[in-house]
């Protein structure tokens, strides 16, 4: 502590500045691997039409209005409420005192993913000096606030990589919150998770009765995360009696996330590896870990292919993709590149996409096999990296 004070605190400001010219005089970018690799179905090129599940927390319709799916009763999709109720609305609702600052918040959201890659950049330093200037209260109520809206964003961002250069794409907005550790509900936790397991079996059949062929799981839960739910519901419980809970109702969740891929043969799933730079599988990550037929679990790389040091791995991530930095639209039409294995797993599930497209007659489990089969080894030869034109030639081989 006490060399702390004499030295760290007092030349924090001088040392940052020394590290951040020798970073800039030292940094080297690799070039970019995945534009020679894009494909892009053009107006006229499809076979058919491809519904794709964007199985996340709400698109804005507004985003993508020629893109989105609309069913016999003129809706988007299929959306669950907190309360696990059938919901109206496209987006995660948010509340007004927190939509009233959403456009300067953006800009905050830019920055943070920016700080997080470890990118300066104006929103960076924007957010950083807002930041600076907050009593400790309003930093956390600012935090929280963010954490709120990147929810909120989530859906559409993944949905806008999705689609991307694919004219046969239509977005089905099957809404739903799964991040428990947010929640504390006034509710009997095993009732609510119940519940919510069979608004989830729903979403399954809708899938299959909307003839979706591609679904996009950018999210994950384990039993850590309903611990915490459970912790903050019950603060004053027994943690050992938590944690038996806790793991007995992952074990329901685990088992209806399961019972919605192993039920729909006929689509393939595609889910995100998670960024706790883990192995998916040890933790039991749903539904990273789990290992079925028609899903594939994605990892991220960056631009050059190199691992983002944030993705998870191990036995179950069978393909990697870019996940560092890639730019798509938030609620409102605000273009903003996010980092995580999030964004890597719409770009593989944009690549099944346009290969259902180009040939209509391929299962969920052919898709699969072509995606893995085009993958490309890394430099290291440790990572297959999704290649879409290879993956597109061996159609019919």
């Amino acid at each position: 502590m006490r060399a702390q004070l004499l030295f760290e605190i007092p030349y924090a400001t001088a040392d940052a500045s020394a590290l951040k010219a020798y970073i800039a005089q030292k940094n080297v970018v690799k070039p970019d691997i995945w534009g020679a690799r894009e494909v892009t179905i053009a107006p006229g090129q499809a076979k058919a039409p491809v519904i794709i599940g964007i199985w996340d927390s709400g698109v804005d319709p507004t985003d993508y209005p020629s893109a989105m799916y609309v069913d016999a009763m003129h809706r988007h999709g299929i959306a669950i409420a907190n309360d696990t109720t059938i919901s109206t609305s496209d987006l995660l609702p948010v509340s007004s005192e927190i939509a009233k600052d959403y456009a300067q918040d953006v800009s905050y959201l830019a920055g943070r993913s920016d700080l997080q890659s470890g990118i300066d950049s104006p929103d960076a330093e924007s957010y950083v000096k807002f930041a600076k200037s907050l009593t400790p209260d309003e930093s956390k109520q600012f935090r929280a606030r963010l954490d709120v809206l990147a929810e909120y964003t989530h859906g559409s961002h993944v949905a806008g990589i999705a689609i991307r250069n694919n004219a046969a794409a239509h977005i089905l907005n099957a809404r739903f919150n799964d991040n428990f550790s947010h929640l504390i509900l006034d509710v009997d936790p095993a009732k609510w998770v119940n519940a919510m397991a069979k608004r989830i079996e729903e979403q399954g059949a809708y899938f299959r009765a909307n003839n979706v062929r591609v679904v996009n799981m950018s999210w994950g839960d384990d039993v850590a995360e309903f611990e915490d739910w459970l912790g903050k519901a019950e603060a004053n419980g027994d943690p050992q009696v938590r944690k038996a809970e806790a793991e007995k109702l992952f074990d329901v969740w685990r088992k209806a996330v399961s019972e919605v891929i192993s039920d729909s043969p006929n689509v393939l799933f595609i889910a995100a590896a998670g960024n706790s730079d883990s192995d998916a599988s040890f933790g039991g990550s749903v539904p990273a870990a789990l290992t079925l037929p028609n899903l594939i679990t994605v990892g991220a790389v960056n631009q050059a292919g190199d691992p983002a040091n944030f993705t998870s791995y191990g036995p179950t991530v069978l393909v990697y993709a870019d996940g560092y930095q890639v730019p798509s639209k938030l609620p409102g039409g605000y273009v903003v590149k996010y980092s995580g294995t999030s964004m890597a797993t719409p770009n593989v599930t944009n690549l099944a996409a346009k290969l259902f497209a180009i040939d209509p007659s391929l299962t969920a489990t052919e898709a699969r096999a072509l995606i893995i089969k085009g993958a490309t080894s890394s430099e290291d030869g440790k990572l297959k990296l999704i290649d879409p034109k290879a993956t597109v030639g061996l159609i019919g081989t």
